[in-house]
């Protein structure tokens, strides 16, 4: 009974010596930040009395824990960057109670390495933190930052002035990258919505058709012709002509029933029409209009699905580019053009 008693108190005094120790590392919290980068091959290496004694990959907030009474060294580094270092002595006076020692937090910014900046002041560690008896905790050792502070200074504004004109320059590509792609997206040519001109009636006199005709050319100061098509009977222009810049419109007649839809398209130079022939659509009723502009041929093509009537467009370019649009205004081939055509609903 007796000895059990006192390998009891024995053990008891043990551990109240070891709770009364305290712990034996002090957590040092990180915050890590790499100026103009990512954390993709940054580290930190950690000596222990002038070994190696791991190495951590970088990352934003990191802990590391530092046993007492020794000496570190924390090198934070990445690729292509500078490397800083930081000499952490953590020993202690004796009879330091550890339990009542909070956390020492740091911070390091690491930057490029830009051509030209001399960066000799970073072979050494730009800073010694040990134990201050009189603040009772860590703190960084001002005489030994008094040393290096003037050169440090001088060395880390210019990395700062570089590091910002790197970032101004990377915001200026991209702005640049983003209006090359909207160049870009441009050239698909959505069809803006475009004023939409009546076809005349069938019954309309001669007279005013020709009145029209002879209106259009004298305003555009452009001779209009008639091309000659089929067994030499002539096809007959409406309302063709080409502004100034704004839209003019015009409409070519397709009748149902022909073997035959004819269009001619006139450009914006005075050239002569241009006769286009386009695959057979018996019985299909079909309104057309063009529209001509500067730079552009737009025809129109009314159809109806389920009585209901939409606009479907072919574009063609004075450079030679020719799209499609459905319903939707969305491109498509000219299978699919001609196929919305035949299965127009209103026959």
């Amino acid at each position: 009974m007796v000895k059990r008693l006192l390998i009891f108190l024995f053990v008891s005094l043990f551990f109240s010596k070891a709770n009364a120790a305290g712990p034996k590392s002090l957590l040092v919290p990180v915050l890590f930040t790499i100026e103009n980068g990512n954390y993709d091959l940054s580290y930190v290496i950690v000596k222990k009395n002038g070994v190696a004694l791991f190495t951590k990959i970088g990352e934003k907030n990191m802990k590391l824990k530092l046993e007492y009474g020794n000496e570190y060294l924390l090198c934070f580094g990445k690729e292509g960057y500078i490397t800083k270092q930081i000499l952490f002595n953590t020993s202690l006076p004796e009879g330091i109670d550890t339990t009542a020692l909070e956390p020492y937090k740091i911070g390091v910014r690491i930057f490029k390495q830009y051509e030209g900046v001399n960066i000799v002041i970073y072979n050494q560690p730009v800073g010694f933190i040990h134990f201050i008896p009189e603040d009772e905790g860590f703190g960084y050792d001002t005489d030994y930052t008094k040393s290096i502070l003037s050169e440090l200074e001088i060395t880390e504004n210019i990395l700062i002035q570089k590091s910002k004109e790197e970032k101004e320059k990377q915001n200026s590509d991209v702005l640049a990258k983003k209006k090359e792609v909207i160049r870009e997206s441009e050239k698909t040519e959505v069809i803006p919505e475009v004023k939409k001109e009546l076809a005349h009636d069938s019954t309309s006199s001669s007279i005013e058709k020709n009145n029209r005709k002879e209106q259009i050319a004298t305003n555009d100061s452009v001779q209009i012709k008639k091309p000659i098509v089929g067994e030499g009977d002539e096809q007959p222009v409406t309302n063709l002509g080409v502004g100034d810049g704004e839209d003019s419109k015009g409409k070519v007649s397709m009748d149902s029933g022909e073997d035959k839809i004819q269009q001619h398209l006139y450009v914006a130079s005075g050239e002569e029409p241009i006769e286009e022939k386009k695959s057979v659509l018996p019985e299909v009723e079909t309104i057309t209009r063009e529209i001509i502009e500067k730079n552009r041929k737009i025809t129109e093509v009314e159809v109806y699905f389920e009585e209901k009537k939409s606009i479907i467009r072919k574009v063609v370019y004075n450079w030679g580019g020719v799209y499609y649009y459905n319903i939707d205004n969305k491109t498509i081939s000219e299978d699919q053009f001609y196929s919305i055509i035949k299965n127009s609903k209103r026959r």
